[in-house]
């Protein structure tokens, strides 16, 4: 990988590609060939870092300001895309089945999982072959290695493809099944695991991005703009106070939480929104989930109180 000085950006600043990849010859050339009339590249169309802003702060401040929006919105433009071009390799590269499990391959990024949509709408991106039917066949029985076993292309593409049909579906992906896969992701920056989640979670408010901000205020401050239901299931999924002052659990809990509790019953339970608690012994989450076994604890707030579950307490807010 090396970075260039390109008139397509106006030199800007330096765009990263694989070594050898003409970006207006043969990349051009085979996005042509897919069809494409207008298409968005990141590094294109994201300021990225180099020589030249380092020199001028002027350019460092235009980047930081164009990042503030740009990170939290940049997945809009993948769900909106006519079709997404996927090269597993790298862009522009050829197919290949090595490297599977390495860190910057897509199969294992954070991103990988907010720039998706469902196979129709998805083109496999420098593989050769006489048809497109042909090549998609061929490509999806591949085989390759991931965590030192030996799976076809089809089984490493799972997680994504289940994810790809539930995000927007009347089902949707819960905030458990999401995190879970994102723990497993690599990323350059902790943000981009936040962003990616959050995004995908279809919230229709994300803070500005500042690189200087903490995972851990970033998820404070994201948790508050979720809707109720999804504060809801993390009080579920994820049933930890995160200190005395933090009644939810923190991004460091929510990451390390490989398994649901086998101690904490999580069942679906009927339609509706509210909270109520039993008198039975049970606090019951309509629509979420309910816990049996729970003492209810009120505090000096009225909008908070602790649960008391096989003898562990639990923070828990009502809007």
């Amino acid at each position: 990988m090396r970075a260039i000085e390109t008139s397509i950006n106006q030199y800007q600043w330096p765009v990263p590609r694989p070594k050898g990849l003409g970006l207006d010859t043969r990349l051009r050339s085979e996005l042509l060939r897919f069809g494409a009339e207008y298409i968005w590249l990141d590094a294109l169309c994201l300021r990225q870092q180099g020589a030249r802003a380092q020199a001028d702060p002027k350019l460092d401040d235009l980047k930081k300001e164009e990042w503030k929006l740009d990170v939290p919105t940049i997945g809009n433009i993948y769900r909106a895309a006519d079709r997404i071009v996927r090269y597993f390799n790298g862009l522009g590269v050829q197919f290949s089945p090595d490297g599977w499990g390495g860190d910057r391959h897509w199969l294992q990024r954070a991103w990988t999982v907010q720039e998706i949509k469902t196979e129709y709408t998805t083109i496999n991106g420098g593989v050769s072959g006489s048809t497109e039917y042909l090549k998609s066949r061929v490509l999806m029985n591949t085989r390759g290695e991931v965590g030192g076993k030996e799976i076809s292309l089809r089984k490493a593409l799972l997680p994504v493809l289940r994810l790809s049909e539930k995000v927007d579906s009347s089902e949707r992906c819960g905030v458990y099944e999401l995190a879970r896969e994102m723990s497993g992701r690599k990323s350059s920056q902790e943000l981009d695991k936040l962003s990616g989640l959050f995004y995908l979670l279809r919230t229709t408010q994300l803070p500005c991005y500042m690189a200087k901000m903490t995972p851990e205020n970033f998820w404070t401050t994201s948790f508050r703009l979720l809707p109720t239901e999804r504060i809801l299931e993390v009080l579920f999924d994820f049933p930890y106070r995160g200190s005395d002052e933090q009644w939810f659990s923190t991004w460091e809990q929510v990451m390390r939480w490989p398994e649901r509790d086998s101690d904490y019953d999580h069942d679906s339970v009927g339609p509706g929104l509210n909270a109520e608690f039993t008198g039975h012994g049970s606090l019951r989450v309509r629509k979420i989930l309910s816990a049996p076994d729970a003492e209810l604890r009120t505090t000096q707030s009225s909008a908070e109180y602790d649960v008391l579950i096989r003898g562990r307490y639990f923070g828990f807010y009502t809007p």
